[in-house]
C-alpha cells in the first residue's frame, strides 16, 4: 500500500518552525519532524512529497541477501561536461572580446554563445551546485 501523511503539529523555536508529520502505509506508522529556518507552503509540501516517494521507494525495494552485486558505472554526460567546458572559458572570451581580440560577431564565439543559450534550462542546476 502506498504511503500517506498528515501534519499533526507544528511549532517555532529558536526562529525555527517545527512541523511534524505522520506517515502511514496503512500498516507501519512513523512519525518525524521537518524543520525550516525559511519555510513556505510550497517547501513544505515538497519536503512531505519527497518523503513520501522515498518511502514507497523503500517499499518497494528488493534485493537477494549475500553478495552483493556489482555497481553500476556512472556514465558521463558529455554534453554536460562541454557545458561545464565552455562556461569556464567564458571569462575568457569576454575579455577577449573586451579587448577587442576576438570580435563579437565571430563563428566560434556565437557557436559557443547559442550553445550555452540553447542549454542554459538543462544544466543550469548542475552549474550552480
Amino acid at each position: 500500500m502506498a504511503w500517506t501523511a498528515i501534519i499533526i503539529g507544528k511549532s517555532k523555536a529558536s526562529g525555527t518552525y517545527i512541523i511534524t508529520v505522520e506517515y502511514t502505509d496503512g500498516v507501519s506508522t512513523i512519525t518525524e519532524t521537518i524543520r525550516s529556518l525559511n519555510p513556505s507552503i510550497e517547501w513544505v509540501a515538497q519536503s512531505i512529497k519527497n518523503r513520501v516517494v522515498q518511502l514507497d521507494a523503500v517499499e518497494e525495494f528488493d534485493i537477494t541477501v549475500g553478495t552483493p552485486p556489482d555497481p553500476v558505472p556512472d556514465v558521463p554526460d558529455v554534453n554536460l561536461e562541454k557545458f561545464k567546458a565552455y562556461i569556464r572559458i567564458l571569462p575568457t572570451i569576454k575579455t577577449l572580446i573586451d579587448l577587442a581580440v576576438v570580435p563579437e560577431d565571430n563563428p566560434k564565439v556565437k557557436a559557443i554563445t547559442d550553445y550555452l543559450k540553447a542549454n542554459m534550462a538543462a544544466y543550469f542546476d548542475e552549474i550552480t551546485k
